[in-house]
């Protein structure tokens, strides 16, 4: 009887041995699977939400550039309707600036040596002679909302914000740059739109100064898990944004991710 009852476990466990390690193995391929599925829908998420943030970021960019492409427009409206006077070109910029987004700090207009008239009638005029009376000011809003107008310099023209736009012929937008306010540094970037005339000459740039804060802001919202870090690039990879104040304005995205340089990103 005994001998029966061992032959019939070692039958039993001969079927049920290769079973067995089937539902284990089966159980380990749930496992993994189930895993697998989590991971993914976390990635999905994780996309999902940076994808969400990034539009809301591209959303700001599309505002202020809108908004400056419409006063390119504006003023080479005025020109191709036969105005001349200096005076309509600077009134023009003032009701743009009392409705400029709030991001903008400031807008210039810079035109070309006499597009208007004879730039050395204007050579002794004060805000004109920095520039030996080229047609350009600055303008911004002051502590009393109103508008408030700056001449500009020698090294305005010569800024890649003037010069840039007048070889391409498109639009530009800066690196970003740190900028004196109230004796604090504040993180800038430039939008710079060409003007062109109805017969396609190029008449002059019209600018505006941004603060990154809105940017900023959105990329502090970025944070779908309670380790996730976020680091914004400009497109010629310079650091605008990171969580970690110890990282430099001046660091590239090479400095930070050498391994990017080697895979030709």
């Amino acid at each position: 009887m005994f001998k029966n009852l061992g032959l019939q476990f070692k039958i039993s466990a001969v079927i049920l041995l290769p079973l067995l390690i089937m539902m284990i193995i089966s159980s380990l391929i749930n496992i993994m699977i189930v895993n697998d599925e989590l991971e993914t829908q976390a990635l999905i998420y994780l996309k999902q939400s940076v994808e969400a943030q990034a539009a809301n970021a591209e959303n700001v960019l599309k505002t202020e550039y809108n908004y400056l492409k419409t006063l390119a427009s504006s003023v080479s409206d005025l020109y191709n309707v036969g105005i001349r006077s200096r005076d309509s070109y600077s009134e023009l910029i003032d009701y743009y600036i009392l409705n400029m987004p709030e991001s903008m700090t400031g807008v210039a207009l810079i035109f070309e040596n006499n597009i208007l008239d004879n730039d050395a009638d204007y050579i002794n005029d004060a805000l004109y002679s920095s520039v030996k009376g080229q047609f350009g000011f600055y303008k911004s809003k002051n502590g009393s909302g109103n508008v408030a107008t700056q001449s500009i310099s020698d090294a305005d023209l010569k800024a890649d914000y003037n010069t840039v736009p007048k070889q391409t012929r498109k639009d530009y937008i800066t690196s970003i740059y740190n900028y004196k306010v109230n004796g604090q540094d504040v993180k800038m970037y430039t939008w710079a739109i060409p003007i062109i005339d109805k017969n396609n000459n190029y008449l002059g740039v019209v600018t505006a100064d941004v603060s990154t804060s809105d940017i900023i802001t959105l990329m502090e919202s970025i944070k779908p898990y309670p380790q996730s870090e976020v680091i914004l690039f400009d497109t010629a990879g310079r650091l605008v944004y990171s969580r970690e104040t110890n990282i430099d304005i001046e660091t590239t995205l090479y400095d930070l991710f050498p391994s990017q340089r080697e895979a030709g990103c």
